[in-house]
């Protein structure tokens, strides 16, 4: 379910930011609206300001003369997620490998390393590496789970579980509940 009033706006709002070439909230409000974009299956309307936001970072690096990562990196997680959705394995790679490059940057910003986390192990159960996708869940849940007080860490299992089963992926389910009562018995 895409709230429409909510997609209007940031699309407005990042039209506004595009103009005036406010880079950074722009291309923050782009990669929402994508988001919702793609949650919505508009695949043409999304590839339209993902291309917008690949000119505003490309004209901003080049006034800079320095590389955006954290741009550069929300514009390729939108565009891996996009890719992903349409089958296109090698274009998801590239981008992929593009979010790779970018973290090798931004090594301390969790929210980001958490964003990359999420889309690796959705990327891997895509493409049928179920092993790996299962690697990047249990480390993302790990993370939530060693930075949370007693009552979030339990939060951070029952999360990632009703995620499990609302994507149907019984392997993350299993593993997800295997670690979840290892803990519950561990606190008992």
């Amino acid at each position: 379910n895409i709230n429409e009033s909510e997609l209007t706006t940031l699309k407005r709002d990042f039209q506004e930011l595009y103009k005036q070439k406010d880079v950074i909230p722009a291309v923050e409000k782009g990669a929402k609206a994508t988001r919702m974009l793609l949650d919505g299956r508009n695949f043409k309307e999304a590839a339209s300001l993902l291309y917008q936001m690949d000119q505003l970072v490309y004209e901003n690096e080049k006034g800079t003369k320095k590389t955006n990562f954290r741009l550069r990196f929300l514009v390729a997680n939108q565009r891996l997620r996009m890719y992903t959705a349409e089958g296109k394995a090698e274009s998801s790679k590239t981008q992929f490998n593009l979010m790779q490059y970018c973290m090798t940057h931004l090594k301390d910003d969790n929210t980001l390393m958490e964003d990359m986390l999420l889309t690796e192990a959705e990327y891997y159960h895509t493409f049928g590496q179920t092993s790996k996708s299962l690697d990047s869940y249990k480390e993302l849940l790990l993370r939530c789970v060693n930075t949370n007080d007693e009552q979030n860490r339990e939060n951070c299992y029952k999360n990632m579980l009703a995620y499990a089963e609302r994507k149907k992926m019984t392997p993350l389910t299993n593993a997800v509940q295997t670690l979840y009562t290892a803990w519950q018995d561990s606190i008992s």
